[in-house]
Formats: C-alpha cells, sequence, structure tokens
C-alpha cells in the first residue's frame, strides 16, 4: 500500500480494511474455549460445536452468514460509499479477489477500477478442496521450466519432475547413510523434502534452490562423503517458506505478518467450507498427495480437516447466495485489471483464464507471468539487485496513474 501510494504521487488516499470476523471487536476466534484445542480425532466435533454454541448466542442462529462473503463485501461496500465520493479504486490478493469479485457483484457506483492479483475464480469455483491437484499442475510446469533450461538440464536431465520422484522413493527406502541421516532429524524424508520445497517455490528468489537440492539429493544417495556439509545446512533449513515476498501454504483472511491485524480460523472454515469446498473423501485426498513432490499435507491433519468440515456443515453453515458460482460483470463505468502466474501453487493460472473468458463486458485485461508466483504484485521481479522493482508492480502503477 505504501508503494502504491508513493508511486501515484500521494495523490491517492489509501484504505485496508480487516475482514469482518478478523478484526480487533468481533474475531469469532475468542468464542472457542482457550486451551483446550482438541487433542485426538474423537475431540474436534465437540470442540467446534462448543464455538458454534457461544457465537449464535452471541450473534443469533444466522450467524454463519453474518461473517459470509457477502456480508464482508457489504461492508466494503458500504465504507466506500460513506467515506468519499471521489473515485476509488479497489485492489484483492489471492482469497482477496474472491472478496472483490464480490464486491463487483454488488457494484458501489464510486468504484472505478478493480484489481484482482492471484485470482479465486467465481464460476467455476476454485475448490480449497482441489488443493494438491493444483499444485500437481503447477509443479509439472516448474520443472518442465528446469526441462527448458540447458544449464538446469545438464544437471538433472530433461525429466526433473521423475528425478525428483526417484530420490524421494530412494531417500524413503532409509537403505542408505544419507536417507537415515534425513530420517533421524526430520522423520520420513519425502514429507519433509514435499514440505521443504512447497516452501521455496513460493519466494521468487529461492525457489531455483529446488533442482539444486536434487542435484545435491541424487549424489548424496550414492556416497553421502561428498555432501555432509550440504546435509548439515538441508537439516537445519527452515520449511516455513516465510521470507520478504514469502506466503504461507495457505490463503486466510487477515494479515499473519501485522501483529495489529490477526487471522482467524473461525471466520477462514466458515468462509471455505460453506463456499470453496466440495465433498472429497480421506482416500481420495491422500491419492492426489501421492502425486506430489511439494507435499504440504499427511494423513492425520487430512483427517482431522475432514472432520472440521464434517463439524461445520452439520451445525455452522449458510446457504449460497445468488452470487455463489456467478461471474460478476465488470460494473458500469469501470474496469478490471487481472494479474496471474504460471509458478503459482495456490491460485493456480488456470482460475484467472476462467475468470477472464467467464467476465462477461470487455473493458478487462488479464497480464499472466510465466515466471511469477503467487502475489504477482511483489513476485515478478525484473532486478536480482533490486527486490521491489516488479513488473506487476509497474503495471498497477502505471493502471492507477492512467485512470
Amino acid at each position: 500500500m505504501a508503494e502504491i501510494f508513493q508511486a501515484t504521487g500521494g495523490l491517492m488516499n489509501i484504505y485496508t480494511m480487516d475482514h469482518r470476523g478478523v478484526g480487533r471487536s468481533s474475531r469469532l476466534d475468542t468464542f472457542c474455549p482457550l486451551n483446550s484445542t482438541p487433542k485426538t480425532l474423537e475431540g474436534v466435533a465437540p470442540y467446534y460445536e462448543q464455538c458454534f454454541e457461544a457465537i449464535k448466542v452471541e450473534y443469533g442462529d444466522d450467524a454463519p452468514k453474518a461473517f459470509s462473503v457477502t456480508s464482508a463485501a457489504s461492508d466494503i461496500a458500504l465504507i466506500i460509499q460513506n467515506q468519499t465520493q471521489e473515485n476509488a479504486f479497489v485492489y484483492g490478493v489471492s482469497y482477496g479477489t474472491y472478496l472483490v469479485e464480490r464486491l463487483m457483484h454488488l457494484a458501489p457506483s464510486n468504484v472505478k477500477g478493480y484489481i484482482l492479483d492471484s485470482i479465486v475464480s467465481e464460476n467455476p469455483v476454485k475448490y480449497w478442496s482441489d488443493w494438491d491437484l493444483d499444485v500437481a499442475s503447477t509443479e509439472s510446469y516448474y520443472y518442465s521450466v528446469c526441462d527448458h533450461d540447458d544449464f538446469c538440464a545438464s544437471k538433472l536431465g530433461n525429466d526433473s519432475k521423475q528425478v525428483a520422484i526417484n530420490v524421494l522413493k530412494k531417500l524413503d527406502l532409509n537403505n542408505t547413510e544419507c536417507a537415515q541421516t534425513i530420517y533421524a532429524a526430520k522423520g520420513l524424508p519425502s514429507y519433509f523434502l514435499g514440505q521443504l520445497f512447497s516452501g521455496l517455490v513460493q519466494v521468487y528468489n529461492q525457489r531455483n534452490m529446488i533442482p539444486a537440492i536434487l542435484y545435491r539429493l541424487q549424489r548424496c544417495v550414492v556416497s553421502i562423503e561428498s555432501e555432509i556439509t550440504f546435509l548439515d545446512h538441508l537439516i537445519g533449513k527452515k520449511i516455513d517458506g516465510t521470507n520478504d515476498g514469502g506466503v504461507h501454504n495457505d490463503v486466510l483472511p487477515g494479515d499473519p505478518y501485522n501483529p495489529k491485524s490477526t487471522v482467524d480460523r473461525m471466520v477462514y472454515y466458515n468462509i471455505v467450507y460453506n463456499e470453496l469446498w466440495r465433498p472429497i473423501t480421506a482416500e481420495e485426498w491422500i491419492n492426489q498427495t501421492h502425486q506430489l513432490t511439494w507435499q504440504s499435507e499427511n494423513s492425520q491433519t487430512i483427517a482431522v480437516k475432514l472432520e472440521i468440515y464434517n463439524a461445520f456443515q452439520a451445525k455452522f453453515s449458510y446457504q449460497h447466495d445468488m452470487y455463489w458460482n456467478k461471474t460478476a460483470s465488470v460494473p458500469q463505468n469501470s474496469s478490471v485489471l487481472m494479474l496471474s502466474s504460471s509458478i503459482d501453487p495456490q491460485t493456480n493460472l488456470k482460475y484467472a483464464v476462467y475468470e477472464n473468458a467467464s467476465m462477461l463486458e470487455s473493458n478487462k485485461l488479464l497480464v499472466q507471468f510465466p515466471f511469477g508466483s503467487h502475489f504477482a504484485y511483489a513476485s515478478t521481479n525484473m532486478n536480482l539487485k533490486n527486490p521491489s522493482e516488479n513488473c506487476a508492480a509497474a503495471i498497477v502503477h502505471s493502471y492507477l496513474k492512467a485512470n
């Protein structure tokens, strides 16, 4: 926001909003029992039922709907229309694009432009339960970039994804000193490395480490002696993938990096499980993870998430409204700028293509970045010596100035 303010010469007023339910007064998590998160799968439903009951005592039986996407979009529309009579531009990234798309349905009259960065499509809906299928598609594209790069291919051959699969299988056999070293420090190698890779790929200036790590691991399973220093560094590597420009492996309302803002899991579950989820079995989900070398879930976390979904469907759900599974048209007297990247495991490029194709009216533009990642504004670097010099950011600044 500060960058945009400076780029437009300080001529724009910049506002950011907490999502309804994650703010300073109405955070939903505070209604859940303190220090009693479920320790077993059997404890999941009773725990969340206590949360639901407390929330409904405070807000009534329609509480799930009160904290829906449409309710949050209505908040934004109301504030925009009451704060200023001047033209406004609205920017959303990742889940925020879904919220901005819902705002487009409401079409406040003084919004002149909408910017959608890393897009969650409306029709067809991007389902969070298809997360691993989307990651698999992005993963294949990423490895194909290596396969078509002369230097990368000289180290891993012309099928780097198969190399990755083979290396992980060899390590999981636990019959080499290299594998045993990783097992002892981090547990199942494929799970540790899958988490590591899924974190690295989300940070544009770290994702090129993945082929290098695979190359070293290929050597390590043959002979550990030449790779001891590498292995020490690998085992000590953090796997959350968060640094400058990093993002989490999921999309949540709120800002985990700003201590004055709050991420609220109850709001997240309410929206995801009511609007962005299709029923899926544990077996189907686990089979999807087996297609990946960038794993983010194991069978235990999958079982817990499915149990939470069941709890929400049973006791804390709301009906889809008229806007669900319907792409908004470009509102009258406004325009839409869409940004999407090919190396984005969270919001696959195909969803931007879907949104663009189904959005009526012509006053729109989709810009695709073949080497960008999630949050295109900050991941489309044009100068490795200057991390803030991003192509998508320059396009956004130009769009705002021109309008």
